[in-house]
């Protein structure tokens, strides 16, 4: 078997031994490089005795190929620590498709519609729900992470914490001001990428514990801040927010993989909101070896207001122009236009909205009725 034919021009994801992607990415270059593995000694390859081979920054080989296996025309490589072919390091699988690299796109059409296409959303061409808006950039800058440009990121108030990663991106417009304030912590994970609206005024942490992750967040309400901690557990999760909306605070736990949070536009969250995709600890079903509680992504629908302390748990919609009373938890689909409340939140009122003005002009109360007429025509 031609190792180095195999290998060639191919993309692979990097598994550990548990099956976690380890590297979601990583290419053999001729000259002996390997590109998008995150492990900082281990960064060439070779092939010795037709075995592929990896080694050390000092030289030395740390772990090689033992068993190599094709199914459905894909290749997996497993690879062995030393010469034990039963001490299975970690295993290389061929990539069904290319990895969504942000870095190298050229304008903000071609990035939405990669982003159409991303894993986290089902890759089906569609981005986000009737009422959400893509952010809006002027003039395109794609900030590639690394040391050199911490200082630029610093301007638009993004600063990086820890290990950056490969090819992580943080998307903007080259004009945009400080209005955001954003501590992103990559912890050596790559291909993860932030895109933000020009008028985006956000605040907090995002935290990526893998690859692949993709945020989108459209303007701020006037005057308003999205002010969040999120944490993304795993790779190729989303998390979408539309034009013109406010947080108070906001948590999210995204779990994936392939999962995401996706809310319209026009939100008004209050603080001490959870949205979770996961439970974050599995349940199994004991006779058929079924997990009882795998992670589901979650839907708030536009013009949606959450009162303080809600909680969405996994697989929870929330339908445009509804409101959620303070500590209700969203276990199901809330409606759309109607109050719900309670544990699990349930509707006590339909045909119901919301306005930001606590005392409504006729005429904001005639834009509301119009908005609730089109969304159902939509």
């Amino acid at each position: 078997m031609d190792l180095r034919a195999i290998l060639s021009g191919k993309q692979w994801t990097l598994h550990r031994p548990n099956g976690d992607i380890r590297s979601p990415s990583v290419r053999f270059e001729s000259g002996g490089e390997i590109v998008g593995y995150t492990h900082i000694n281990e960064t060439r390859w070779d092939l010795e005795d037709g075995k592929l081979v990896f080694r050390h920054a000092d030289g030395h080989v740390t772990a090689r190929a033992g068993d190599v296996t094709t199914e459905d025309g894909r290749y997996t490589i497993f690879m062995m620590c030393g010469e034990d072919a039963s001490a299975r390091a970690h295993f290389l699988v061929e990539r069904q498709a290319p990895i969504a690299d942000f870095v190298a796109c050229r304008s903000l059409s071609e990035i939405l519609d990669l982003a159409r296409t991303h894993r986290a959303f089902g890759g089906n061409g569609k981005l986000g729900m009737p009422g959400f808006t893509p952010p809006v950039i002027d003039t395109l800058e794609i900030i590639e992470v690394s040391a050199a440009t911490l200082p630029r990121l610093a301007d638009v108030g993004v600063r990086v914490a820890g290990s950056f990663g490969a090819r992580n991106a943080i998307i903007v417009d080259r004009a945009m001001p400080r209005i955001v304030n954003l501590t992103i912590t990559f912890n050596g994970h790559g291909y993860n990428t932030v895109l933000l609206d020009k008028a985006c005024r956000i605040r907090g942490s995002l935290n990526f514990e893998g690859s692949e992750n993709l945020v989108i967040a459209g303007v701020t309400c006037p005057a308003r801040d999205i002010r969040l901690t999120a944490n993304f557990r795993y790779n190729a999760a989303g998390l979408l927010f539309g034009r013109g909306g406010s947080a108070g605070e906001i948590n999210l736990w995204i779990e994936g993989p392939e999962r995401s949070v996706q809310i319209g536009d026009d939100f008004m969250f209050s603080w001490g909101i959870w949205l979770r995709t996961a439970d974050s600890h599995g349940m199994i079903d004991l006779e058929s070896g079924a997990i009882a509680n795998p992670s589901r992504s979650i839907v708030i629908g536009p013009h949606v207001w959450l009162g303080q302390d809600v909680i969405v748990m996994p697989g929870g919609m929330v339908g445009g122009g509804s409101v959620v009373g303070a500590r209700a938890i969203v276990t199901k689909p809330v409606p759309e236009n109607c109050v719900a409340v309670g544990s699990p939140a349930h509707s006590v009122r339909e045909r119901t909205s919301w306005t930001r003005n606590a005392h409504p002009t006729d005429e904001e109360i005639r834009e509301l009725q119009n908005w609730a007429r089109n969304s159902r025509a939509t």
